[in-house]
């Protein structure tokens, strides 16, 4: 679904997955020298902070592709889901200003402690943004520890999943757990799919 608001061309958001090309009210798009394995659908936690403020959005995974082939460049296209007031002005000032004035009231933003002498009898710069994507704590999410065992972490699963399977349990978000419980596994359960979230969220691939 294109985006109908406005998009700001952006070269001053610093991201550890990708390069943020655009930003808008609605929406943003990433792109990177590395393979995306982010799937269309997944919802992240889209983190900017500067100096004093921090902001922190759910995005959806819009689209996934390869916009070229030599050089490879991946991008993938993300919407803002986060419908708090305040979320679509923020953004559009962060396209626009790079949060330069930080007049946007937004419930559950955090103020960043200023550093000492950061502007003491200095006019007011535009800070750099920095943006992250924190992704799911899916070892949390099956009450293992990172550095646990292949049988630890089936062990887990069988006994959350039967226990939050809709089957068995009528807790009205019992099936929302219960999807949680089997993607972390998908990912956890897989050698390959294990070794390469982990180096995604110690930050050597590209998400």
């Amino acid at each position: 679904m294109p985006r109908r608001a406005e998009r700001f061309e952006t070269n001053t958001l610093d991201c550890k997955i990708g390069t943020v090309r655009d930003v808008s009210e609605t929406g943003f798009r990433l792109s990177s020298r590395k393979k995306m394995a982010l799937s269309k659908g997944d919802i992240h936690d889209l983190q900017v902070r500067t100096t004093d403020k921090q902001l922190t959005v759910k995005a959806r995974v819009q689209w996934v592709r390869r916009t070229c082939w030599f050089p490879a460049v991946y991008e993938a296209g993300f919407q803002i889901v986060d419908q708090r007031p305040g979320v679509g002005y923020a953004l559009r000032q962060l396209g626009q200003y790079g949060f330069a004035n930080g007049k946007a009231p937004i419930s559950g933003d955090e103020s960043r402690p200023k550093q000492e002498g950061s502007g003491a009898g200095k006019t007011a710069q535009p800070d750099r943004p920095q943006a992250f994507i924190n992704f799911e704590d899916l070892y949390g999410v099956l009450g293992v520890a990172p550095e646990a065992a292949h049988s630890e972490i089936k062990s887990a699963y069988r006994k959350l999943a039967q226990q939050h399977h809709p089957d068995h349990n009528n807790a009205p978000d019992a099936a929302e757990k219960f999807d949680k419980i089997a993607k972390a596994y998908s990912v956890l359960g897989d050698a390959k799919r294990r070794d390469w979230y982990d180096k995604m969220v110690a930050g050597d691939v590209a998400a």
